[in-house]
């Protein structure tokens, strides 16, 4: 599908509305669809994102800022231009004597109500020359908020046209006292819900906001999301490998190289263990053969041995044989998962237990020294000869009793940018075409 994005502005600019346009452009792109953001302030911030800067849909409105000043000297709460006949534009045209239209104009920018209707005419002329051939244009906040009524009111004669427009929107400017929209033809376009758009709004209580203000229903409610791997910085790799296994189980991080003393057989076991605690989890293995001698295939091959005769091979994501951890890959895998196993028999000192402190992940290790020495306080230990059962059951109630784990899961699960898109977006644009 190919869909127009439209607002204000889009990333570097900084702001709500624009992050989550950003979001709404990657999910749409990883979704298979071409996406073009129109913008009046902005630059590309994504891969196969297009983003064309238009003067059109900048919010600075010489027009708007006139007729509130007109408003306001009038004091009256009565815009000039109600006065004026409907066609073509309510508010924005006029018939009336020279004398009249002279009233009309405001002192400061001189701009008028045919001022007005000539530039909503440019403005559609120009949008409809840009916008023909998208299958879905989407306008996030275009339609309810004040910043720039000629797009506005352009975006709504192009709805009657045929063209199929969105209001995504995130404020009321008509439902906020912040805003004083002043009453008037030119205004109510924010107020009235406007034929043949599709209204979404971004929270419940948005939706309730619109039908007292309108008197009618919005099509439907898309929550915002979180888009887990922009804000934290996570790479490209590391998001396609652990992201779709995050929402589904926790993610326990084992940074080793393939040694003997690293115990992984362990590892393995206490993964096995956790199956008939019901609780999912995978084991995330950096995995690296050790580069100061020679690779221990015999011990290599013994481990995947292991893992199949324990059932737990699907359980095991081998993060190297994926792509090459550096700096930093490990960094973004710090950032991702839950928290980190380390089940050595032995060591010289142990720095991941310092790194994940570091990352504020817990700890869930063999209590050896040294790394007795210099465990983070949030640190879980056991004991080597230990069932394999007791130590899962120690981590679950570890997890379970963590609020930042939990509400960190909770947020892969119900507001990933991602899912929210694909399970209510994706079936909105398929209703719409």
């Amino acid at each position: 599908m190919n869909i127009a994005l439209l607002h204000y502005a889009c990333p570097p600019v900084v702001g709500g509305v624009e992050t989550v346009l950003a979001q709404q452009a990657r999910s749409l792109v990883a979704n298979g669809h071409h996406v073009t953001v129109f913008c009046g302030r902005g630059a590309p911030f994504a891969d196969r994102v297009r983003v064309r800067v238009i003067p059109e849909l900048q919010s600075t409105d010489a027009a708007l800022f006139a007729v509130r000043k007109s408003t306001e000297s009038v004091g009256t709460g009565r815009h000039p231009s109600n006065e004026l006949a409907e066609p073509p534009w309510p508010g924005l045209g006029g018939s009336g004597s020279p004398a009249q239209d002279s009233r009309r104009k405001t002192q400061d920018s001189g701009l008028g109500p045919d001022d007005l209707a000539w530039r909503v005419s440019a403005a559609i002329a120009v949008l409809q020359q840009l916008l023909t051939g998208f299958d879905v244009v989407i306008a996030h906040n275009l339609l309810t908020m004040p910043f720039n009524l000629v797009a506005t009111h352009a975006l709504v004669r192009l709805a009657a046209r045929g063209m199929r427009i969105v209001a995504w929107t995130h404020d009321l400017a008509a439902a906020n006292p912040d805003y004083e929209v002043p009453q008037g033809p030119l205004f109510d376009v924010l107020r009235t819900r406007q034929p043949r758009i599709c209204y979404v709004t971004v929270s419940e209580a948005r939706a309730r906001s619109f039908q007292d203000l309108t008197g009618t229903a919005v099509d439907s409610v898309v929550p915002n999301g979180i888009d887990l791997a922009s804000t934290l910085g996570i790479t490209r790799e590391v998001d396609a490998l652990l992201g779709p296994l995050a929402a589904e189980a926790a993610l326990l991080f084992y940074p080793t190289r393939i040694l003997r003393r690293k115990n992984l057989e362990l590892a393995f076991e206490v993964l096995a263990a956790f199956r008939p605690l019901a609780y999912p989890v995978k084991l995330v293995v950096t995995g690296a053969v050790n580069p100061h001698g020679l690779p221990d295939q015999a011990y290599a091959h013994k481990l995947r041995g292991r893992a199949e005769a324990l059932g737990v091979t699907d359980g095991v994501v081998w993060v190297n044989e994926r792509f090459f951890v550096d700096g930093v890959q490990l960094r973004s895998l710090y950032l991702l998962i839950d928290g980190v196993f380390y089940p050595t028999r032995q060591e010289g000192f142990g720095l991941p237990l310092l790194e994940a402190a570091a990352f504020r992940v817990p700890v869930f290790c063999s209590a050896i020294e040294p790394l007795r020495r210099h465990l983070p306080f949030n640190s879980v230990t056991f004991d080597l000869q230990s069932p394999s059962r007791d130590i899962a059951a120690k981590i679950i109630r570890a997890l379970e009793s963590d609020q930042a784990y939990l509400s960190r899961k909770r947020l892969i699960r119900e507001h990933s940018a991602q899912r929210s898109y694909l399970e209510q977006m994706e079936p909105l644009l398929r209703k719409l075409t």
